[in-house]
């Protein structure tokens, strides 16, 4: 059974490492999106400031999977606080486990503890992760244009 565990994901890159590059190769690496490489003192500041929080999936302790989100204010609404999911993903053998679903209702729990008032995840049309977020109520809302500059 998976089991999900709020964890500081810089005690744990040396086990992330490898599902970050995964995680890459199956949706970004086609997009031209560079290879993750990550900025971990940012990472811990934005843990030690309360701004980012990571639930981890674990099958007999490894790390399966994991949901790495960022929270925080805006400027022009002072009643809306939003978690944004920075990455969300369990290796493809565990998915049909429900751990997807389990890690995004973990997320959402998290956040509304720590105020969150909206959630917003991002995923690409057309896939299992879109249906799986429809089918939890979500809705599309915006629309993300990238431009490299």
């Amino acid at each position: 059974m998976i089991e999900l565990i709020e964890i500081r994901l810089s005690d744990w890159l040396v086990e992330a490492q490898p599902l970050f590059i995964e995680h890459w190769q199956e949706v970004a690496e086609a997009t031209g999106v560079p290879k993750p490489s990550l900025d971990i003192e940012y990472l811990e500041q934005a843990e030690e400031s309360g701004s980012m929080f990571t639930v981890g999936a674990f099958i007999n302790e490894v790390l399966i999977g994991y949901s790495v989100n960022s929270i925080g204010k805006t400027f022009n609404f002072d009643t809306l606080t939003i978690m944004d999911n920075e990455g969300i993903f369990i290796k493809k053998q565990y998915r049909d486990m429900l751990g997807g679903i389990r890690l995004i209702e973990e997320s959402e729990k998290l956040a509304k503890e720590r105020g969150a008032t909206r959630a917003k995840w991002h995923t690409y049309t057309g896939t299992r992760a879109a249906a799986l977020f429809d089918s939890l109520g979500y809705k599309p809302y915006d629309i993300i244009y990238t431009k490299e500059l």
